[in-house]
């Protein structure tokens, strides 16, 4: 089933009047998969491994490849082209963004531990990695949840020695915020969409209206040494700076 065609059997199940007989159904339907999601984002959160997703942003329908590497509470993502690489890292001393060119490196300090990142460094994509699956395990009750079909099993055509041989299933949710559930921007990222996670803590795909990802390689837990910068980290100035009160001089005394 389409992640679009899901979210129509959702709200057609949400408009059921209480009244009904299928409503107390769908009532311990929706309890049900909002625990089984619950519990797949909490394993996924909390979850040590290396996993690499083909991207299609939309609408350009413009493709990447994403790979991340997480050791909670810190991660890694390294969003690839043809000719470079970003990479964001989110380390227990602060956020630090990196470009790759050639052989060509720079990295930035752009954020202290509990600061905003700055637009200009923001990837986006962990909102959906990260924030969007903390709060999914955090606050389930604030969504709406139905079950969709699943991702099947995959065996990739070529792997690195340390990703598994075949790409884990995953179980699929179309997932709406609820009405008066607090706003995304409180709390993350999140996007209504199809979330699917495997039993074995990892993101399977995410189709949500900014694009798709897609589970490619499962790879074994990453060394400590993945979370090093390639390049001196320069701590990035202020892109706003305050400017200084201007000391006003004190006036000379007016003679009598």
């Amino acid at each position: 089933m389409r992640p679009s065609r899901v979210l129509v059997v959702l709200a057609l199940v949400l408009a059921l009047p209480a009244c009904t007989k299928k409503a107390p159904n769908a009532d311990a339907e929706m309890v049900r998969a909002r625990a089984r999601l619950a519990t797949l984002a909490q394993a996924t959160a909390a979850n040590s491994y290396y996993a690499a997703y083909t991207f299609v942003q939309q609408p350009s329908k413009a493709t990447g490849l994403i790979r991340i590497r997480q050791l909670p509470p810190q991660y890694r993502i390294d969003v690839v082209s043809k000719t470079s690489s970003a990479i964001f890292f989110s380390l227990t001393t602060g956020t630090v963004s990196c470009s790759q060119k050639g052989k060509q490196r720079s990295c930035f300090l752009v954020a202290r531990p509990g600061e905003e990142v700055p637009a200009l460094f923001d990837p986006g994509v962990q909102r959906l990695f990260r924030d969007a699956v903390e709060d999914l395990a955090a606050h389930p009750d604030d969504y709406l949840v139905v079950r969709a079909d699943p991702t099947p099993t995959a065996t990739p055509s070529a792997t690195p020695s340390t990703a598994s041989a075949t790409v884990p299933a995953g179980e699929c949710f179309a997932v709406v915020r609820a009405s008066g559930a607090p706003p995304a921007s409180e709390r993350g990222g999140f996007e209504d969409g199809t979330y699917c996670f495997a039993e074995q803590g990892v993101a399977t795909a995410i189709s949500v209206a900014s694009g798709t990802l897609t589970l490619t390689t499962l790879g074994a837990p990453p060394p400590k040494s993945a979370f090093v910068p390639p390049a001196r980290v320069v701590r990035l100035p202020d892109l706003t700076p305050t400017p200084k009160p201007t000391k006003k001089p004190t006036p000379k005394p007016t003679p009598s």
